[in-house]
C-alpha cells in the first residue's frame, strides 16, 4: 500500500482464524455490503477466496469484472474453480522440508537459535483477477 501512496484502512481487514470456504464468504458479505465496497479482496487461504467468490455472485457482482478475488495456497481446487482462482504458491512440501532439517539440525548439535528462512512463492494469475474495476458505489 504504502508503495503505491495507499492509506491503511483497517476497516478493510476482516480476521477470522478458522480458514473455512462459509467464513471467507460471510467475512466477504460484510465488505461488498458497504457503501464504500472494495474492487478486490484478497484471503489468507484459498478455501476463503473460494467463500468470497461465492458470496459475490450470490450478490450479483461479477468475478472478476467488478471484484477481483485473490487466495494464498495454490490448491488443486482453486485451480477448478469458476473462475479459476488466482493465488499465491506456497510451496508446502518445501517448507517442510526446510523445517525438518532445522529442527533435525537443532536436536543434533543442541543448539537452539531462533532462525527465519525465506522460501521463495509466487503469484499464479488466473480468471477471478483482473485490471482494477472502476469503484462501485452503494
Amino acid at each position: 500500500l504504502a508503495i503505491h501512496g495507499l492509506p491503511y484502512d483497517e476497516s478493510l481487514v476482516v480476521i477470522e482464524p478458522r480458514g473455512f470456504r462459509e467464513d471467507g464468504a460471510a467475512a466477504a458479505r460484510a465488505l461488498l455490503a458497504r457503501p464504500d465496497r472494495p474492487t478486490a479482496i484478497f484471503t489468507a487461504s484459498d478455501n476463503r477466496a473460494l467463500g468470497a467468490i461465492e458470496a459475490a455472485q450470490e450478490m450479483g457482482i461479477a468475478v472478476p469484472a467488478a471484484l477481483s478475488v485473490v487466495g494464498f495456497d495454490d490448491t488443486e481446487e482453486s485451480q477448478a474453480a469458476s473462475p479459476p482462482l488466482t493465488t499465491v504458491h506456497n510451496p508446502l512440501y518445501e517448507t517442510g522440508m526446510e523445517t525438518v532439517r532445522m529442527l533435525h539440525h537443532q536436536l543434533a548439535s543442541g543448539e537452539v537459535n531462533p532462525q527465519v528462512r525465506v522460501v521463495p512463492m509466487r503469484l499464479v494469475i488466473r480468471g477471478s483477477s483482473s485490471a482494477p474495476a472502476t469503484r462501485q458505489e452503494g
